[in-house]
């Protein structure tokens, strides 16, 4: 099992980087090495540690061919590495989806067992894959749970539950008193649901508290998601070990963070600030790339990224990672460029961008530069907020895209006489044009 924390590794990676190595994407596509006939040695005595202790990213598998000897996951290890980023699980692990019905099933309880364990359905029924978060026994069993996974597992740094995915709500009295009056929207019929967030977290918290009494060090994780990410209406300070992960998946990442004319980033930062109020272990979660469209659809948003990890790190947060797709074709320089920032978030991160449009495209680099740029204003400037594909022709309508086409003639005639690996790159660049 790879170790947590890489120091050797990365002080390498690190002493390469120096010399003009760059990996912007997974595989020898993505790499520029520097021909050197010298490499200068500076101070080898450098101490450098990131600036979030928490930051990586969860992410589907990577596309495989053996016949064509392609192994994609292979290389995202490599790249993972050579960046500099920390395993997902560091500090404390993800609480996933349904993480909370694990011990339940492990002693084969159902809703037909016992049927008071699990959340009570509008019609009078009992659900089959959530819990009435308010019964004492259910406490009980996930305190129980957690004090023997860390006494079985005393290498373990947390433990986290987390309810299924999607909306699950329990109606029982108890539930409905504990959650009060936050409401969310249904996905499905657009109908105003319980938010869940009373019952949840006061059963977090006390899950966090009976743990803190027999492993201090040990954290428990909540999963601030889906119909929970309000705080809750009553307020307490939960125990110092209690960690959340926000994963506020109804709001677009169109605009950054601090912009102050998007209702939805006003949003989130009123959410995270609040839960910094509550927790003193909090971790945003966004998902990367951060629409669900065609994974080869070019969507830049590295000025975004750079406001992001700023104002995160201005607002001590403790951690940032995110859920990930392999799409380098949608994110581009996105998750290269988290990387450097997330370990020095004060650094000139346009530079940062400069850089590479300078080393990956040569002579080509203006015009390249010219086409995502525009891609980038296009969505960040667009008169609404979205997380979806359905209103992205609105964002490269066919007037934009016609307008830029001319740069991919012109990114392939400076690049003429390039060598190999550039002409490579511009040719991605003129299939990814073709897809907007």
């Amino acid at each position: 099992k790879k170790p947590v924390y890489m120091g050797t590794l990365f002080a390498v990676y690190d002493f390469l980087f120096e010399q003009g190595c760059r990996w912007y994407m997974p595989g020898a596509f993505g790499e520029v090495i520097p021909a050197k006939k010298t490499i200068a040695v500076g101070d080898v005595s450098k101490f450098v540690k990131p600036a979030f202790l928490k930051h990586g990213y969860w992410q589907k598998q990577c596309y495989r061919n053996k016949a064509l000897g392609i192994d994609g996951n292979k290389d995202h290890a490599e790249w993972f590495d050579r960046n500099r980023f920390i395993a997902y699980g560091a500090l404390y692990d993800n609480s996933s989806d349904g993480s909370i019905m694990k011990p339940f099933r492990a002693r084969k309880m159902t809703n037909e067992t016992h049927p008071e364990y699990f959340g009570l359905n509008k019609d009078g029924t009992r659900a089959k894959n959530h819990l009435c978060m308010t019964n004492p026994d259910v406490e009980r069993i996930l305190v129980e749970d957690a004090l023997e996974h860390f006494r079985q597992n005393p290498e373990s740094r947390s433990v986290g539950y987390a309810p299924p995915d999607g909306l699950p709500v329990c109606y029982c009295p108890d539930c409905i008193k504990a959650n009060g009056d936050l409401f969310v929207l249904s996905q499905w019929d657009c109908s105003l649901i319980p938010c869940v967030s009373g019952s949840y977290y006061k059963l977090m918290d006390k899950v966090a508290r009976a743990v803190e009494k027999e492993f201090p060090d040990k954290v428990v994780v909540s999963s601030v998601y889906a119909g929970r990410i309000m705080p809750p209406a009553e307020y307490w300070k939960m125990p110092s070990n209690a960690a959340g992960l926000c994963a506020f998946i109804e709001y677009t990442l169109m605009h950054p963070i601090d912009d102050p004319d998007n209702w939805e980033s006003a949003q989130i930062r009123s959410l995270l600030s609040s839960w910094k109020t509550r927790l003193d272990m909090v971790t945003y979660r966004p998902y990367h790339p951060c629409f669900l469209v065609n994974l080869a659809l070019p969507i830049p948003l590295y000025d975004n990224t750079i406001r992001d990890v700023k104002w995160l790190y201005k607002n001590k947060l403790q951690g940032y990672v995110w859920e990930g797709w392999p799409g380098w074709g949608t994110d581009l320089l996105g998750y290269y460029l988290r990387s450097r920032m997330l370990w020095e978030p004060e650094a000139d991160g346009a530079a940062i961008v400069a850089e590479f449009y300078d080393t990956f495209y040569g002579k080509a680099a203006q015009p390249v530069r010219k086409f995502y740029d525009a891609l980038e204003k296009a969505v960040t400037s667009a008169p609404f907020n979205s997380h979806e594909a359905e209103l992205f022709n609105h964002v490269y309508n066919w007037k934009l895209v016609s307008s830029l086409m001319p740069l991919v003639a012109e990114a392939e005639r400076l690049t003429a006489d390039a060598d190999e690996a550039t002409k490579l790159h511009v040719r991605m660049f003129r299939l990814q044009a073709e897809q907007v």
